[in-house]
């Protein structure tokens, strides 16, 4: 049977970067990678494979950022811990579903080979 999204206990494998941007509204503790699939440099990616250990919702309110106000940033936020991640989640609070924070556990890295990255 096939799902859509991932679950709590799922075996999953994705191509990720180091995380060296990413900002919050509020602490979501320490990410190191990111889900990646966009990028054409490939030599900067990793495979990441893993167990879905935990999956929380990160949920943000954006408004104009005080140098532009034609771009929103978050400015406040609250993560929610959820048993699964399928994207398009409604509205909480008002606020926007803007990650998923997950949790794997054995899990293994390695620097993804040119043919692991079949989105460039």
């Amino acid at each position: 049977m096939l799902r859509d999204g991932i679950f709590l206990g799922d075996k999953v494998k994705w191509l990720v970067l180091k995380n060296e941007c990413l900002q919050t509204s509020i602490d979501v503790g320490v990410i190191n990678y990111i889900y990646e699939a966009h990028s054409s440099e490939w030599e900067k990616i990793f495979v990441l494979e893993g167990k879905v250990e935990a999956i929380k919702t990160l949920y943000e309110r954006y408004a104009p950022d005080e140098y532009n106000a034609r771009i929103l940033v978050p400015v406040d936020g609250e993560l929610v811990e959820v048993e699964s991640a399928k994207g398009f989640d409604k509205e909480f609070k008002d606020m926007e579903s803007s990650a998923y924070i997950v949790t794997l556990n054995e899990y293994v890295i390695r620097p993804a080979k040119k043919e692991d990255v079949t989105f460039r």
